[in-house]
């Protein structure tokens, strides 16, 4: 399959990172936090996560694409380059809004089946 458009261009939202990612009292982010810790991620370097889901979206395929009420969704899976160099395999979710061209940060699906 394709790689994400305008890859270039895609960003991950400050909120995205500190206010899910990173927040151990998200529902859905409490344990995406730890599973992002467990691999030496932390809210005070979250620059490096930043990083990474760009380099991610750069390096690896679109998995599943599917139209939605927002836009058009991209699930992109493969390693995902971590501080203590085990990079685990996640899955990552981007969108372009309808009528947009700039790829968003969704989120981020850890793949525990392949990951150690």
């Amino acid at each position: 399959m394709p790689k994400l458009p305008n890859v270039e261009s895609a960003v991950v939202a400050e909120r995205k990172l500190r206010h899910y990612l990173f927040d151990h009292e998200h529902p859905e982010g409490a344990p995406k936090a730890r599973f992002l810790e467990g691999f030496g991620y932390s809210v005070e370097r979250q620059d490096e996560l930043r990083t990474a889901l760009l380099a991610h979206a750069v390096a690896h395929d679109i998995n599943v694409q599917r139209v939605t009420e927002f836009g058009i969704l991209y699930e992109l899976i493969g390693r995902l380059a971590s501080p203590d160099g085990r990079n685990p395999v996640v899955r990552v979710v981007w969108i372009v809004d309808h009528g947009g061209s700039v790829p968003r940060f969704v989120t981020l699906v850890p793949d525990h089946e392949r990951n150690p």
